[in-house]
């Protein structure tokens, strides 16, 4: 477990729920499985279903951090 936050980030919370909310609805119905990446200023939100196809989403973002950072989570919970 962490002892500290060397990782923040800084994003409009409504342009964010939003760009999850559109990439969701191609996320795999079992897992909703949004994934996302923040590389620099971008935070890209992706997702993808054998069915539909997939989808990506980019957000201007204020990040500290000093490694770029691959994460996904259910979309439920974001």
């Amino acid at each position: 477990i962490p002892q500290g936050l060397d990782k923040t980030v800084v994003l409009d919370t409504k342009s964010f729920t939003k760009a999850v909310d559109r990439v969701a609805t191609l996320a795999a119905e079992k897992t909703r499985a949004v994934k996302l990446s923040i590389k620099g200023r971008t935070l890209t939100l992706s997702a993808s279903n054998a069915e539909s196809g997939s989808a990506t989403e980019e957000c201007e973002v204020d990040y500290d951090g000093a490694t770029d950072v691959d994460i996904g989570f259910n979309a439920r919970y974001l």
